[in-house]
């Protein structure tokens, strides 16, 4: 290998910088200095650059930039420094930049042992009439070389760098960039709006006057403005709304000619999460009745949902009694929890459990559901609804009659007789009868002062096994009782059959649940209908309650329902609001958008042996709201589609055969068809890539110093990944793909280390 790919290797090895991360420094602090010196204009300066270390490295990058255009560097000397015996010694001057790359790369001679001193002179020409000026001379990062050691056992580390400046003449105080914050972290969540912008402000510590630039390099990044002169304020924007679930680097670089510090660099992490999700259920409760030595009641279900875009739902459910049994008690939806009830040898009565839907990661978490288990007697047993009666009074009137149900919670004919003891009961009607029986109490609440009042009404009977029985009447009294307003007063939502398309936004309606009054107005709510969702089923009023549906598998037609809302504290409760879902059908022909016209598939050379692996073929959607069936039809002989057919959206899975497929391509074909769509069929490319080596990061199929200068540059240059897959450059079996995978191939190529893994 020639002396000059050996000094390309040495810079691109010094590439790895601050992603390096397999070194560390156990010792004292190594560290590379700079030496300030003084000049003149018409003279030259050499500014020496030392390095302490205190372990043997194998090699040192060291990329430096200078701050003036006004001055060139001629040269980079090593005589008589700490590497003059190292035979490579890559030099990259780029006057036109301002910057230099030098560094040593050992590979027969001894290793750089610990110690200190001058590594490397650098040769500085000041031309005449040179102004008087400072000039910084700094680490530096070259798309986006970093400054770096690499130890004898290849892992690398970065040391501490100590700048220095040339005095040039006699110039005044330069300017001092200044930045208010050291870093910016933005956090946004998956298919929500961007997180707000930050603000940077930018400021002159030092003298005159100090006009700036920011630049960035992602495009999910903006500055604005991104220029000014100081003190500024500029704002950051992080666009994450259109990214996917990770994290995501970059770095504002602020730069001043005028600065003795130019240019800053300031790093921002934008983390892109998935939404906390919400959890979601229905039915809210579940009553469920039995007969005391019967047969045990009917399974019951209960359906768990989110409705959060992006999020994920990891669902546990937990109940404490053993008459009740979950089925499963874990999942993920959409999912449906299965109740069973054993009602055997339990005695008549009512007993109670709460189901707890759980997942730490809810926003909402737990959720909680409550059973009633209600056993009644194969004798009469007296019940009565509701009880306790909340009766809600306006000060000054009399309290309206209301109803109650007498009702028999046993078995067989069961007698009653009601009686009141109370000057604000004024007449019970029938007083008696046969259950069940509806019977109505009167009141008089004039002259009785503003308060809470507690009443009885006594049901006997000579049937019933828990005779008497006593009825309880709570009466509040108040100048401005809790009163409902619930605007809208009914809901109506349009839902396309079997897809929205593919810009469809989440079909929401709000609710809100106000009170008119002065008391305090907590509330509960009931409703039907699966495809019907809400953010909240209880609250204290003034809430507002987002409802959502749940609605897909629906076919076309219209679907009712009633939300209820109660309070036992409200005078005017119960509210009812109507629900309508229309389902109709697309309204244009569908369209077929078929994502991956060619779909390229990789996969590894496996010398004889026949190894299945999965695929995804293409990405299939309606272009319009509405319903799209497809097929797909292929004869591909190392294909085989395990979803031929189906209805969109869909991801269509095949089994890729690699069996006896040697390295190369292998392109073919599989038609997709849509019985409906206007631009059925369309043909999708499929395309068989196998490579043989782990380490051909380039895929001509050997490894060399290619491949590792293809790793560093994908790592560090935005250079392609390794093709045909990333997979191809782990070389060290750790399942990461960093620097040291090109270094693996540098011990493999020249020190007599492993081959690359995973190969013959």
């Amino acid at each position: 290998m020639s002396n000059r790919m050996l000094a390309v290797l040495a810079v691109l090895i010094g590439m790895a910088g601050m992603a390096a991360g397999q070194g560390t420094d156990s010792g004292a602090r190594d560290t590379v200095y700079v030496g300030s010196v003084s000049t003149n204009a018409g003279q030259k300066a050499i500014v020496p650059v030392s390095l302490f270390n205190d372990e043997d490295l194998g090699a040192i990058t060291v990329p430096l930039r200078w701050s003036s255009s006004a001055i060139s560097l001629d040269s980079v000397s090593f005589a008589g420094t700490r590497v003059s015996y190292v035979t490579n010694k890559p030099i990259t001057i780029d006057n036109g930049n301002q910057r230099v790359v030098f560094g040593a790369i050992i590979f027969t001679e001894a290793y750089l042992g610990s110690g200190n001193g001058v590594v490397a002179k650098l040769h500085f020409n000041i031309p005449p009439g040179t102004p008087d000026q400072f000039v910084s001379i700094d680490s530096t990062t070259i798309d986006p070389a970093g400054l770096l050691l690499t130890k004898s056992d290849a892992s690398s580390f970065v040391p501490e760098f100590k700048k220095a400046r040339m005095t040039i003449g006699n110039p005044p105080d330069p300017a001092h960039i200044t930045l208010s914050a050291s870093s910016l972290t933005f956090e946004g969540q998956l298919g929500f709006p961007d997180p707000l912008n930050q603000t940077l402000a930018i400021t002159n510590t030092g003298g005159g006057t100090m006009a700036w630039t920011a630049s960035r390099s992602s495009t999910w990044l903006s500055i604005s403005p991104s220029s000014g002169t100081a003190p500024s304020v500029t704002a950051v924007h992080a666009a994450s709304s259109t990214l996917p679930v990770g994290v995501y680097y970059d770095t504002i670089v602020v730069s001043a000619p005028t600065a003795d510090n130019t240019p800053q660099r300031l790093p921002v992490i934008l983390r892109v999460v998935r939404a906390s999700p919400t959890i979601r259920f229905n039915p809210s409760n579940f009553a469920i009745s039995g007969v005391q030595g019967g047969a045990n009641p009917h399974d019951r279900k209960l359906a768990i949902w989110t409705d959060i875009p992006g999020s994920l739902l990891n669902w546990t459910v937990t109940r404490t009694s053993s008459w009740l049994t979950l089925t499963p008690t874990s999942g993920t939806p959409p999912d449906s929890v299965t109740l069973q009830v054993n009602i055997t040898g339990l005695p008549f009565g009512i007993y109670y459990d709460t189901i707890v839907i759980s997942d730490p990661t809810a926003v909402n978490n737990p959720r909680k559901v409550p059973v009633t288990l209600q056993i009644v007697s194969d004798l009469p047993v007296i019940a009565a609804t509701p009880n306790p009666l909340h009766v809600i009074v306006q000060s000054g009137t009399n309290a309206a009659d209301r109803n109650v149900s007498i009702l028999n919670a046993g078995e067989g004919s069961m007698t009653f007789t009601a009686t009141e003891n109370s000057g604000r009961i004024t007449g019970i009607n029938p007083s008696s009868g046969s259950a069940p029986q509806d019977i109505t109490l009167s009141f008089k609440t004039l002259p009785f002062n503003d308060g809470d009042y507690w009443d009885t009404v006594t049901v006997t009977s000579p049937e019933a096994i828990n005779s008497p029985y006593y009825l309880v009447i709570h009466f509040h009294i108040s100048q401005n009782p809790a009163k409902f307003v619930i605007t809208p007063a009914s809901l109506t939502f349009t839902y396309y059959e079997c897809w929205q398309g593919p810009d469809a936004e989440p079909s929401i309606k709000n609710v809100q649940v106000l009170n008119l009054g002065s008391d305090v107005l907590p509330w509960g709510m009931t409703f039907n209908a699966p495809w019907l969702a809400a953010t909240t089923d209880t609250g204290y009023a003034p809430t507002l309650v987002t409802f959502s549906l749940k609605a897909d598998g629906f076919s076309v037609g219209t679907y009712y329902d009633t939300v209820v809302i109660y309070s036992d504290l409200a005078i005017n409760t119960p509210r009812r609001v109507p629900v309508v879902l229309n389902v109709i059908p697309g309204n244009l022909p569908p369209m077929m958008l078929v994502n991956g016209i060619k779909t390229a598939i990789p996969a590894q050379e496996v010398f004889g042996m026949t190894i299945d692996k999965i695929a995804s073929v293409c990405n299939i959607m309606n272009a319009y709201p509405g319903c799209m069936d497809y097929g797909i039809q292929e004869s591909i002989p190392w294909l085989r589609s395990l979803d031929t057919a189906g209805a969109a959206p869909a991801i269509p899975r095949a089994t890729v055969e690699v069996g006896s497929y040697k390295y190369g391509k292998y392109y073919d074909t599989v038609l997709v068809t849509s019985p409906t769509a206007t631009n059925s069929p369309i043909k999708v490319g499929v395309e068989l890539i196998i490579w043989r080596l782990h380490g051909d990061a380039n895929w001509d199929n050997k490894i060399n110093i290619g491949d590792a200068i293809h790793i560093v540059n994908f790592l560090f240059k935005g250079g392609p990944a390794p093709y045909p897959e990333v997979f191809v450059g782990d070389c060290n079996c750790d399942y990461l793909i960093n620097i040291g995978d090109a270094i693996h191939i540098v011990n493999y190529l020249f020190k007599g280390g492993d081959a690359p893994c995973g190969n013959p």
